[in-house]
């Protein structure tokens, strides 16, 4: 099922793939992406972040791999709270991380 998924395009009509139709998409949402996903979760995205970083710090480590990392919101929160710890955030849009 995993190979068929890559297959499917978002916008069928562009002769793009599938990773590049996304990564424009979320440089075109970037600006207000913090916002759109405060207001869809109705906050709830502030309740899981803090819970998960609450468990990272617990468990320690000297550095984390933030994979899709968007805005940085995670990276950022974990950066001030887990003393010692050297965070790095990767993303598929510039524009998310720009």
């Amino acid at each position: 099922m995993g190979a068929e998924c890559e297959n499917v395009k978002p916008d069928a009509s562009s002769p793009d793939d599938k990773a590049s139709q996304v990564r424009r998409m979320f440089d075109r949402i970037a600006p207000s992406y913090d916002f759109m996903n405060r207001a869809m979760t109705l906050g709830i995205d502030r309740l899981w972040r803090r819970k998960a970083v609450g468990l990272l710090a617990r468990h320690g480590g000297t550095r984390i791999l933030d994979v899709a990392t968007g805005t940085g919101d995670l990276a950022l929160q974990m950066a001030r709270r887990i003393d010692g710890t050297e965070i790095t955030g990767v993303d598929l849009s510039e524009g998310m991380i720009g």
